[in-house]
This record gives structure tokens, C-alpha cells and sequence, in this order.
């Protein structure tokens, strides 16, 4: 815009432009944050339980980014399509608003993990997790974070059968030390007694022949 001002001619617009284009890098940065640690970024509407899509990796086709549908049948939508029917039960129990909303006023994040079947030519199982939290301090409106954490669980799993095994063998170990101090106890311990008695009565023995006889068979 160009205004006069005392009778000069002055340009505004300048830091207008430059604002609009930091947001746009603020959001690409943004962008590119969430994509690469998330399969969608979904806000819940707490007024009206709303579910928008903000970023989706995910191709999953059920919804676009920008487009509002209701959370309970977003929640539905995956669950019927991509979780294991025996998971499925735990899953919509654990996402229920009133679920969600309670375990916020407790903690910052509330985190639900769960099977993920692709549907792929391998159909392939994941490990997903989806983490809840608000998104301001007022309270209205609730983020919704999907991750997958299939590697973060195989690597788990695999701490968890090392230390299985190590435990077993040290387990094993434990059993074998056992085993053989209860052999050297038993197998010693005749012989041990015979030589106490036998020195017992080489001790109390007067006649240095029969003494001598004792210490022999010591």
C-alpha cells in the first residue's frame, strides 16, 4: 500500500509479505516434524467430538487431510479396517472420549498401543500407538497422534529375550552349582566320617601298635 505521510509517498506491505512467508516456512517445518514421526495428526473438538485431519502419511483412503467427521466414527473406521478383531474390543474400550479426557487430567499424554494389520500382499502386522494430548490450556481441543513403534517394540522384545536367556543360564549355572555341592557333600562325607572316628580312637588309643594301626587306616 502506498500512502503520503506529511507529503512523502511511503510503502507498507513489506513486513506483511515477510510474515506471511515465515508462516509458510513454520508450517513446512512443522510439516515436515510431524511427517516423519507420525502416520496422521488428527484434533478432536471436545465441543462437538469432532474429529479433523490435519497431516496424514498414512494412506489409509478412510479420510482426507482437512476433512471433519465425527471421532466415533473415525475410531470405528479404524478399528474395523485395520485392527485385529481380538484387539479390537481393548481398542475401543481404551479410546473412548470419556477414557481419553479423564486420563489427561492426570497425566500430559495418554497413550494407547495396539496390533495393526496392513493389509498388504505380506499382511504385514504393526506396532501402533496413538498419543493423546491437549493442545492448548483451555481444554477444548485434544491432539490425536498416530506412530508406528514396530521397531522400538523388536528391539524391546529382543532386550527382553536376552535377558530371558541370560537368566536361564544363569538359572542353569545356579542348578549345576548345586547339583555338585550336593555330590561333593554326599561323597565326601563317608569318608570323612570314617577318618574322624578312626582319628578319634587313635586318640584315645594307649597301645602305640593299635594306634599306629588306626593312623594307617586314616
Amino acid at each position: 500500500n502506498n500512502l503520503k505521510v506529511g507529503g512523502t509517498q511511503t510503502t507498507e506491505g513489506i513486513t506483511y509479505a515477510k510474515n506471511i512467508t515465515k508462516q509458510k516456512r513454520n508450517g513446512e517445518i512443522i510439516t515436515k516434524l510431524t511427517n516423519a514421526g507420525s502416520d496422521y495428526i488428527g484434533v478432536i473438538d471436545r465441543i462437538d467430538s469432532s474429529f479433523e485431519m490435519h497431516t496424514q502419511n498414512w494412506k489409509c483412503g478412510a479420510m482426507k487431510n482437512g476433512q471433519r467427521l465425527p471421532y466415533e466414527q473415525v475410531r470405528g473406521m479404524l478399528a474395523d479396517r485395520y485392527i485385529a478383531e481380538d484387539n479390537r474390543t481393548f481398542f475401543m474400550k481404551a479410546t473412548e472420549l470419556d477414557k481419553v479426557y479423564s486420563s489427561l487430567k492426570e497425566k500430559e499424554q495418554y497413550i494407547v498401543a495396539f496390533d495393526f494389520y496392513s493389509h498388504n500382499a505380506a499382511d504385514d502386522l504393526f506396532k501402533k500407538q496413538i498419543v493423546f494430548s491437549w493442545l492448548n490450556d483451555e481444554h477444548r481441543e485434544a491432539l490425536c497422534i498416530q506412530q508406528d513403534v514396530t521397531e522400538a517394540y523388536q528391539k524391546e522384545q529382543e532386550q527382553i529375550a536376552a535377558l530371558k536367556k541370560a537368566k536361564q543360564e544363569a538359572d542353569a549355572a545356579n542348578e549345576a552349582k548345586s547339583v555338585f555341592l550336593s555330590s561333593m557333600s554326599h561323597d565326601l562325607r563317608t569318608p570323612l566320617n570314617g577318618v574322624l572316628g578312626f582319628t578319634s580312637f587313635a586318640i584315645k588309643e594307649n597301645d602305640p601298635q593299635k594306634k599306629q594301626e588306626y593312623l594307617e587306616k586314616v
